[in-house]
């Protein structure tokens, strides 16, 4: 996986967009070592002179942008100095903006002080004094904020209903004109700071960064804590008082306007927006100050490289990383032109490569790597930290010191490349990225503004282009990163479970992770230095990319999605013909999305779950050269078996996306036939299944150790769903972990059978026309031919019984051994010992079953519709209350979410908080009860105008048009793949919020938040070394402590009638 990927290099989204943390390690090193660039330390300072009036750097005549993109561009700068990109879409029904500040945990005067000076402007301005103010005005106007902080830079961001914009930017704005930062706050937030570092004491991402910088040069900042805990802020400070004096000091000093890029996205005009900005107490009225000129060294020089670093993680993880120093990116981006070289890009493109004859390619063979990253995993003034990584298998774990010895054997290969083999594959990379630049899509409002916001420090003239694009080669700059990449310059990080932890003497002061560090043995430097030297390799550089192609023309827009005729036997296909409602001003792209979807007639039990994803993981890595090649060039295409059927989808660009579907239809065509899996010989195929196999079983084991929020949510999901047998991630992990040779071809005949009684359901949308869209369905349909197909019952949900029921889970202490979840009543829970201090509640409040009349009618409602939409504002009124209270109040935890909630079509009000003050989840269900008479009272006291206001927000939200053709796909895709088929879903919606009172809301929670006929499931997680239960519950509640207590009392429920189907659209007709 080369540069495109390294930003992403492990999956591990542990919370959602609402609770997520606003300070978080960063992603572009290995396990979330480094999100964002670094950036330097302040050295001096230099005073910029205001002019006197705003003046325009970059007009939009001069602006790159994508072909394709028809808003209007402008750069200015303000009288006060401040940098602002401004983005008008007329059209558009969402705006955001985001301001980036060049300050962040480099700058510290105490440890975790950017960070938490960053919680304390939410907190309140002179203007705007209420604690709560900004968020709930973006909540009650379809919007919502969050703001992070890196090293070296701290941007915050929102996005709003278009029309809301200037209420939204004049708050944004008192927080650098006139922030209260109030010392009767700074107690309570360091809590909040103090819960966020508690909370990633098990995360192996923050481990390990955390490793990283206690093996980087010491006085450097990046070797510095940067998150803040009550030790390294209250205490160090000598109390509230020292803390608030330095805050306040802190912030005179970094935010000023010269320290700051602001960037806005709305659909007034240039002129319009530039009016919104610089109105009077706005960003015009933040102090400009003096401009920070920072001056950095290296984190890594000769006395940190040449070494070995061993960490044990908590999780089973076995990763070998190549790091090496390189100078900084101003060193080697040095050119005319505004579009810059990228000399790491193209190193990393090459040495990430996943193409036939490539180390990627001779790794995967041998089944010792699942996958290979490489790219530019730190960056900064004083200088980079280039990786290349892989993540190792069982039998790579085992052959550890040959993966290395073929690590530096392929950087000797890219080494000697040159240099017109370099210009070449540099070409190849601009054309590529060309042609997927100038199609792009539009991202939303607030990742828009804030990614141009961040880019104004490094593109200053070109914020949208420039960090988008591939520059021009450079010969120079290419061969200072290939010489940076020997061993003398490097530090392996060695991440693997299989260490012995005996042998690791050194223990992290803040995580505490245990590592070693150790000089590189000269033997070792030597036989690597030799490996780069051999030229006897097979391994080659890069082919030329096979998909690579120009874009087609544009077809003529139809109307609707319609469900075609003349199908296959067996199969369903809804054709999408336009962007829905998206205004004209969205850009038609000449790409597709194509979907089909085997939905199989029974679920699959948890054999046949693991043996599906094997044998699809072992198809698609038979096809992995083109699927790369695919990616490169704007294309994908997948195979992914779940439980309930199994999905092909192709997207990207359509002059190539029927040939990227016939190679992957005939490929698994032939897999389901045979013994192979889709590879030209058995063995091959055989060992691409077991090590997938493998690689899930790990991964099953490995997310148990999750958030407790996470686990608590993902088993209240599980205990209302209409599985009883709970297949889950310990059934399937189980299952996987058995698996041998002799499942290859069980794999492919008993998958076979399924997608032959399977009923086929098909989604095609974007620049292709009825008769490919057929071609499609026949191909799919192909795969395996009907026999006795027909569709299955919709899915159900478990009615829970009038009361309370409990399910108690307990989380993993570190040194634990175990790779299933563990209940509190299971028989070999271990006993208590000292672990991770975090809990978490989730409470589910069921309300109904979605769209059902006579359910909704025997509880006084005049409609499904009318509960369903006075729920779904309840859901939005919950989230914001729950936050103010049990977060920002009374500082329960860091993670605290709540809203609506659907499973399988029951309508459900959540609630969720984690929490490492002590209390146990019973302890925080009392908070939660609390919360909920609360959220009554604060119903009570709105106005009707209150709660209509709250609805038209909301309502103006859900009718945001379709910025882009992947908004028109989700949509759809989640209509037809959950079977609702009710394409006018979100309209009908936003409709029936427009009807929501006041007493409809208190209803709701008097009878399902309040009253004694609730149905409430609380699902609780106990931390590790907490061995309280539930004994002291109630009588009349039931509780459930093991797995089989679970499954029985999950066989012996009631359940709600299928979910509902509209099956909108007949055969021909536009279902909207």
């Amino acid at each position: 996986m080369a540069w495109q990927a390294c930003y992403a290099l492990v999956a591990t989204a542990l919370i959602t967009e609402s609770t997520r943390p606003r300070h978080t390690p960063s992603l572009g090193f290995k396990h979330n070592i480094v999100r964002r660039p670094l950036r330097p330390l302040t050295a001096t300072t230099l005073t910029t002179a205001p002019s006197s009036k705003t003046e325009i750097l970059v007009d939009d005549a001069s602006f790159k942008r994508p072909a394709v993109d028809s808003r209007q561009y402008r750069l200015l700068k303000l009288a006060n100095g401040l940098e602002v990109a401004l983005v008008s879409d007329r059209d558009a029904d969402e705006a955001g903006a985001a301001l980036s500040v060049k300050a962040g945990s480099f700058d510290d005067t105490l440890l975790g002080l950017a960070h938490f000076h960053e919680h304390m402007l939410f907190l309140g301005t002179e203007k705007y004094p209420q604690e709560d103010d900004y968020e709930k005005y973006l909540s009650s106007n379809g919007g919502a904020c969050n703001a992070w902080t890196s090293d070296d830079t701290t941007c915050y961001y929102f996005n709003v209903n278009a029309a809301s914009l200037e209420g939204a930017l004049d708050r944004l704005a008192q927080f650098f004109v006139a922030p209260t930062l109030e010392k009767d706050a700074v107690e309570r937030e360091v809590k909040a700071v103090d819960s966020e570092y508690r909370m990633a004491l098990q995360d192996d991402g923050w481990r390990l960064h955390s490793v990283l910088k206690a093996t980087a040069k010491q006085d450097h900042p990046f070797a510095r804590f940067s998150t803040g805990s009550e030790q390294t802020l209250l205490e160090k400070a000598g109390g509230v008082d020292g803390l608030h004096s330095e805050l306040k000091k802190w912030n005179r000093a970094y935010y000023n306007s010269a320290n700051m890029r602001l960037a806005v996205v709305g659909r007034e005009s240039l002129e319009e927006l530039e009016a919104l900005v610089t109105a009077s107490g706005r960003f015009g009225a933040i102090p400009s100050g003096d401009l920070p000129s920072r001056e950095l060294g290296p984190a890594w020089t000769e006395s940190e490289t040449q070494t070995r670093v061993r960490v044990s993680p908590v999780r089973d993880l076995r990763s070998l990383q190549l790091l090496f120093p390189l100078p900084p990116r101003k060193a080697l981006r040095e050119s005319d032109g505004d579009i810059k070289p990228n000399p790491e890009v193209l190193v990393s493109h090459l040495l990430g490569h996943e193409g036939r004859d490539t180390l990627h390619s001779l790794l995967r063979d041998k089944g010792w790597v699942d996958s290979l990253t490489c790219g530019a995993a730190v960056a900064n003034d004083g200088g980079q930290l280039f990786e290349l990584a892989v993540d190792l298998t069982d039998a790579g774990d085992e052959h550890c010191e040959e993966v290395l010895d073929l690590l530096w054997q392929w950087i000797g290969v890219v080494r000697r490349a040159s240099s017109s083999e370099l210009e070449t594959a540099n070409q190849e990379l601009r054309d590529l990225g060309g042609v997927k630049f100038d199609f792009s899509e539009r991202s939303s409002a607030a990742t828009m503004a804030s990614d141009v916001a961040d880019a104004l420090w490094e593109h200053p003239s070109q914020p949208v282009a420039g960090p988008a694009l591939v520059g021009p080669y450079s010969d120079d700059a290419t061969r200072t990163v290939l010489d940076a990449l020997v061993p003398e310059n490097c530090v392996v990080f060695d991440v693997r479970s299989s260490h012995d932890d005996a042998e690791l003497v050194s223990r992290e002061r803040w995580h505490g992770a245990s590592y070693d560090e150790a000089s590189l043995e000269d033997n070792e430097v030597k036989r690597w230095s030799e490996k780069m030297e051999a030229t006897d390799s097979s391994l080659k550089l890069p082919l030329p990319n096979k998909f690579a192609a120009k874009a087609s023309p544009l077809l003529p827009a139809g109307k609707g999605i319609v469900r075609l005729a003349n199908t296959p036997e067996a199969t369903t296909l809804w054709k999408r013909s336009d962007y829905a409602r998206a205004p004209d001003s969205v850009p038609r792209v000449p790409k597709t999305a194509s979907i089909a979807l085997f939905r199989f007639k029974e679920p699959s039990t948890a054999v046949e779950l693991a043996r599906d994803r094997a044998f699809c993981g072992a198809l698609m890595q038979s096809l992995n050269h083109d699927a790369y090649d695919a990616h490169l060039a704007g294309l994908s295409f997948t195979v992914e078996a779940a439980r309930r059927g199994l999905e092909v989808r192709v997207s990207g660009f359509d002059a190539r996306a029927s040939e990227a579907f016939q190679l992957v239809a005939e490929r698994l065509t032939q897999a389901l036939s045979g013994k192979n899996c889709g590879f030209e010989d058995q063995a091959a195929g055989t060992r691409a299944f077991l090590a997938d196999a493998e690689d899930l079983a790990r991964r099953c084991a490995d997310s148990i150790r999750d958030d407790p929020i996470r686990l608590a949510g993902g088993w209240a999901r599980r205990a209302v769903d209409a599985d009883s047998d709970v297949v889950d991630v310990d059934s399937v992990g189980e299952a996987s972990g058995k698996l041998t040779e002799e499942d290859v071809a069980v794999a492919a005949s008993d998958l076979s059978r399924r997608l032959s009684s399977a009923h086929l359901e098909i989604y095609v949308a974007g620049n292709v026309d009825e008769e490919w869209a057929l071609g499609f369905a026949e191909k799919a349909r192909n795969i395996a031919p009907p026999s006795q197909a027909s569709r299955p019952e919709p899915e159900q949900a478990l009615k829970l019984p009038v009361g309370d029921t409990v399910v108690e889970l307990r989380a993993l202490s570190e040194d634990s051994e175990r790779k299933q979840t563990l209940f509190a009543g299971d028989a070999d829970a271990p006993p208590s010992s000292e672990g991770d201090p975090n809990c978490a509640v989730e409470m589910i409040f069921q309300v109904g079953r979605a769209g059902d009349d006579d359910d909704a009618s025997a509880n006084g409602w005049s409609s499904a519709n009318a509960r369903d939409g006075a729920a779904t504002l309840l859901g939005r009124i919950a989230q914001s209350s729950a936050f103010d209270r049990l977060r920002t109040k009374e500082q329960l935890g860091y993670l605290v979410d709540a809203g609506l909630d659907v499973v399988e079509g029951a309508v459900s009000i959540r609630c969720g908080v984690q929490s490492a003050t002590g209390l146990d989840p019973k302890g925080l269900e009392e908070r939660i009860e609390s919360w909920t008479e609360a959220l009554w009272d604060e119903i009570s006291n709105m106005s009707e105008d209150d709660v209509a206001g709250q609805a038209r927000g909301l309502a103006t939200e859900l009718m945001q048009r379709p910025g882009a053709l992947r908004d028109v796909v989700s949509r759809d895709w989640h209509e037809v793949s959950t079977g609702r088929r009710r394409f006018s879903h979100v309209e009908k919606r936003a409709q029936s919020l427009l009807e929501v009172s006041k007493q409809d809301l208190l209803r709701l929670v008097d009878d399902h938040l309040l009253s004694d006929k609730r149905r409430v499931l609380r699902t609780r997680v106990y931390a590790a070394g907490d061995d309280r239960d539930g004994t002291c519950d109630p009588d009349a509640w039931t509780v459930l402590r093991t797995r089989s207590e679970l499954r029985a009392w999950k066989e012996r429920a009631d359940y709600w009638p299928p979910a509902v189907r509209w099956d909108e659209g007949g055969v021909g007709a536009p279902a909207d």
